[in-house]
């Protein structure tokens, strides 16, 4: 019964979905599984379980993995479960989520990851990375985390995920972290995962971050993290297919959303792609990065992301699409229509020229932009319009904007390697842009 009003809310957001893209750009093809999953997702599980019937005490202070860890065993013996979180601290170490789960964190009940180091399992770098983000080697594992997953949904009356990030951001900036930081969720290689309805906060590193897995969805989410704390992306679909993210309040020290899929000669070797990615109807603010960003790793490919009535406010880029020499892959059908973009540094930025690499890279590797729309988009308050940068091996085409109205105390900036047209947009686009 818990879980009637969440599905019927992922249904409807769903057929939103449908509506939006219909009149849009991308084509609805890759909105035909959201009906096949709606059925499951609006089942009850057989099977109800109470944290604290497992000895969790939920008093900020108490170690309460065991009691985690027990219930989840339940859940996986029982064939599936909806594990209920009463109000409570629960002070727990990371953990791996198992199938056909639901977590119900009532409001006030909060998931309170250990700070301390030892607690974080170091695991295996992701293939399409070959190492940890920031450090060769392993990385450590994520608070909630899962392989090989199918039906999990994490949701609440407003419950919170707290990764007591502080501990670790310290620490990455002193110089002496050794591994690269956990997430705060994380699935890998998953089916039907869904996020809603919970705050998630203080994460360690990217807040959430599924990974070669079919089908997630993000609904209502509010996720914070300090302005100042770093690297800490609110969702960052990477190498996935088949993504709703809506009515979700994102404000964080990194990219809002950042949509990846590997990292330069791994990254286009493992070859999994991210597309069918829409976004709808949020609120982003990242007052040193992006509202909403393609890459950096985008080595496998990142395809068909449809983005609609989204604010974006006091962000450093509105839309920015990052990649470089050495990336390889491609950006394509990336669409952001009907949104307000008001006081950020640069409302549209589109780099072919951003660094950073793993051992091993080769400059052969020359990234492919291509089919980016902008429609119907307003703001005011801007440092700058828009930056767009292509590379002279290949340049970036298909650049299009049309009834935009965005204004800055800069206007617009091309260099000769951008190709595209432009359609009603006050002030006008760089010539490069073909008026039409």
């Amino acid at each position: 019964k818990l879980l009637v009003g969440t599905c019927i809310a992922a249904i409807l957001a769903f057929a939103g979905a449908r509506r939006l893209v219909a009149g849009g750009f991308p084509s609805t093809t890759h909105f035909r599984r959201y009906s096949e999953i709606t059925a499951e997702l609006n089942a009850a599980r057989q099977h109800t379980f109470n944290l604290t019937d497992f000895g969790a005490v939920g008093d900020g202070v108490t170690n309460d993995t065991h009691a985690m860890l027990a219930a989840v065993a339940a859940v996986q013996q029982a064939g599936d479960g909806l594990l209920y979180v009463p109000p409570g601290t629960y002070l727990i170490a990371p953990f791996n989520m198992t199938s056909h789960l639901t977590i119900y964190l009532e409001e006030k009940a909060t998931l309170l990851a250990s700070d301390v180091f030892s607690d974080w399992p170091v695991i295996a770098p992701m293939p399409s990375y070959g190492q940890g983000r920031d450090h060769p080697g392993p990385r450590r594992a994520s608070f909630l985390h899962g392989f090989n997953l199918t039906d999990v949904i994490i949701t609440g009356n407003n419950g919170t995920v707290d990764g007591q990030g502080q501990v670790w951001w310290t620490h990455h900036k002193s110089g002496n972290e050794t591994y690269t930081r956990g997430h705060l969720f994380e699935v890998m290689w998953s089916r039907d995962v869904v996020l809603s309805s919970i705050t998630l906060q203080n994460s360690p590193f990217w807040t959430v971050h599924p990974v070669y897995s079919v089908g997630f969805t993000a609904l209502n989410l509010t996720i914070l993290n300090p302005i100042t704390s770093p690297n800490t992306d609110g969702i960052d679909p990477d190498s996935t297919k088949d993504v709703l993210i809506q009515n979700c309040y994102i404000r964080v020290g990194d990219d809002a959303i950042a949509i990846k899929s590997g990292w330069d000669q791994y990254g286009y070797n493992y070859n999994v792609s991210s597309s069918n990615i829409t976004i709808l109807d949020s609120i982003f603010i990242s007052p040193c990065c992006a509202a909403i960003c393609i890459g950096s790793e985008m080595s496998g490919g990142v395809s068909n992301v449809f983005a609609s009535n989204i604010t974006v406010l006091n962000s450093a880029e509105g839309l920015r699409l990052k990649t470089g020499i050495g990336r390889g892959g491609y950006i394509s059908n990336i669409t952001l229509a009907n949104s307000l973009l008001n006081d950020n540094k640069v409302a549209f930025e589109y780099n072919e020229h951003y660094g950073g690499h793993p051992s091993g890279w080769s400059p052969l590797a020359i990234p492919t932009v291509s089919g980016i729309y902008v429609r119907n988009c307003t703001g005011t308050g801007n440092g700058q319009v828009a930056d767009l940068e292509g590379l002279v091996e290949r340049g970036m085409s298909g650049i299009q904007f049309e009834d935009i109205t965005v204004t800055g105390v800069k206007g617009w900036e091309c260099n000769e390697f951008v190709q595209g047209s432009q359609r009603n947009v006050v002030p006008p686009a760089c010539p490069q842009l073909d008026q039409i």
